[in-house]
């Protein structure tokens, strides 16, 4: 068996070649496509990897998002939008699990007299847009232990968000949050004014308490829109080059399964069947291995390298999957 070159060599090589190959299979579904064009033409693809910093395509092929968005072009739009999408999933499983958490031990345990639990939970309340939760939560504070705690309970009691004023830790990190939601900072600002760790933490009798920043994925998601907003989107292959949609059409379709999928005869998950699911899932993968099998009998040199080298099917896989399992969770089919 050949070994596989490395990412990093296997891009250098395409960007060296100046050979067409269109050589790959023409039939079905998957004959159009991000994959078959990078087997079929080398070049095109070296003349995309010489439009932007080639280290922003190998971070991004990587799945290092956060290194694919600090350079330019292509591989830093497609890493915000996949950042920003990322954040906008953990910020709603974070609204969710935190209400739960704090509702949960108030009912069981209770909340312990003195603590900043109230606050947070307020807090985390308020990211969810939940104004009536959060003053709830506000009102069954007494008695706070940390005057500067108290301090910021009054303050979300006169006006939410946005009535919090710099003065402690704790409210210099909320209002740190608020004004990068408001892109009146960035990043480097928050990390600042809310170092990693516990927002709070606090006397637990045997142990310390630590309580953490309910805010952090919302606002993460607020900044990595902004920065998609502010950066231009890339068209043709660099808008769907290793990524979960086959073609331009699939990135611009709606539903857990793209156009090119579905062509395949995969049909839409069943709700709460996972055998079922699991069927269409290797209904995907049995033409997925097919038309590999079939491409790399008859790409030439160089194509059959980057379909094996890249690990171009599976990589399309992967992603794909991942998007299907993310629509599935906001449909609310676990």
């Amino acid at each position: 068996m050949t070994p596989r070159r490395s990412i990093a060599v296997t891009l250098g090589l395409a960007a060296c070649t100046g050979v067409s190959e269109p050589n790959a299979p023409t039939n079905g579904p998957l004959s159009a496509g991000w994959a078959p064009t990078i087997i079929e033409d080398p070049a095109r693809f070296a003349q995309l990897l010489g439009s932007s910093p080639r280290e922003g395509w190998i971070a991004l092929h990587g799945g290092d998002f956060k290194s694919a968005a600090d350079t330019t072009g292509a591989p830093r739009r497609r890493a915000l939008d996949e950042l920003s999408d990322l954040e906008n999933e953990l910020s709603v499983l974070a609204q969710l699990s935190w209400q739960q958490t704090y509702t949960t031990w108030a009912d069981r345990a209770g909340i312990p007299e003195g603590s900043a639990v109230p606050v947070i939970a307020a807090l985390a309340a308020f990211d969810a847009n939940d104004e009536a939760a959060a003053k709830a939560w506000l009102e069954s504070g007494k008695s706070y232990t940390d005057p500067d705690i108290a301090a910021v309970a009054k303050q979300l009691q006169s006006g939410g968000l946005a009535a919090v004023e710099s003065g402690s830790a704790l409210a210099d990190c909320v209002v740190a949050h608020r004004d990068l939601r408001a892109a009146a900072i960035d990043l480097d600002a928050l990390t600042m004014a809310c170092p990693a760790g516990p927002m709070v933490r606090e006397d637990g009798g045997e142990h310390t308490r630590e309580l953490f920043d309910p805010l952090i994925y919302g606002t993460l998601r607020s900044a990595y829109q902004q920065s998609v907003a502010d950066t231009p989107a890339p068209s043709g292959l660099g808008a769907v080059v290793f990524s979960g949609d086959w073609t331009e059409a699939d990135a611009r379709s709606d539903g857990p399964w793209t156009p090119t999928i579905t062509a395949l005869g995969v049909m839409p998950l069943p709700e709460d069947d996972p055998e079922s699911a699991r069927a269409q899932v290797r209904k995907l993968d049995a033409a997925l291995q097919d038309w590999t099998a079939a491409t790399g009998r008859s790409a030439g040199e160089d194509g059959a390298a980057l379909l094996n080298d890249l690990n171009l099917v599976g990589h399309f896989r992967s992603r794909a999957l991942l998007t299907a399992a993310r629509g599935e969770l906001r449909a609310g089919h676990p």
